[in-house]
């Protein structure tokens, strides 16, 4: 059972419909009693951090996730904004601490003049390693991104993807039960759907 975690900020209703298609079964966790009924979590996200995380707060979801993520060692895969909650802090709307998950800090994107600001489209994600996440993706495989800030660390070790848009960013993140990734799957077409497919069937 996936729970979707609905902390006021996530495209719900594309990640219902992926699952949906992978006929896999899920539960929208929509109060703290929800977490328990699940066995792995999807945190989606659009929005900023600042606010992600003052939502996620005041539902006292930061507390579950950590929980059961950290202690009972239940899988989460973190999409967009959800992939920046996993760290240590972010910058967007002042210095906010994040839920700690994986080491590292989001930035602001900082680009030439001849890119622009949100990074929206698609764009190439190069693997950095052998991952279950990407099984059965060609490496370099397009991904639709939607997105103003970035994930940065000093330990290149929990990164299995990385993008180029002027710069060379972090787009895929994983430490042990802990998985992130940028771009919006749920909005990738066919290897998009084959990732949310190997978090539901393989991790």
């Amino acid at each position: 059972m996936i729970g979707i975690i609905d902390y006021g900020l996530g495209n719900l209703k594309s990640i219902q419909s992926a699952l949906e298609k992978l006929s896999a079964s899920y539960i929208m966790i929509r109060n703290t009693n929800d977490f328990s009924k699940a066995k792995k979590y999807i945190l989606p996200g659009v929005g900023s951090f600042n606010t992600g995380m003052k939502n996620l707060i005041k539902l006292n979801y930061d507390r579950l996730i950590k929980k059961n993520v950290e202690e009972d060692k239940k899988p989460i895969l973190g999409i967009c904004l959800g992939m920046q909650l996993l760290c240590n802090f972010g910058e967007e709307g002042g210095k906010t601490n994040g839920l700690g998950l994986i080491p590292g800090k989001i930035e602001k994107l900082k680009l030439g003049n001849n890119f622009s600001v949100p990074h929206i489209g698609w764009n190439r994600v190069l693997q950095k390693k052998k991952n279950v996440l990407f099984d059965k993706i060609p490496n370099n495989t397009f991904f639709y991104f939607i997105h103003s800030y970035h994930f940065t660390t000093d330990l290149m070790k929990n990164t299995i993807g990385t993008t180029v848009y002027d710069k060379n960013f972090i787009s895929a993140i994983n430490l042990k039960n802990i998985y992130g990734i940028q771009p919006h799957p749920e909005k990738s077409q066919k290897y998009g759907l084959n990732l949310i497919k190997n978090f539901v069937n393989v991790i």
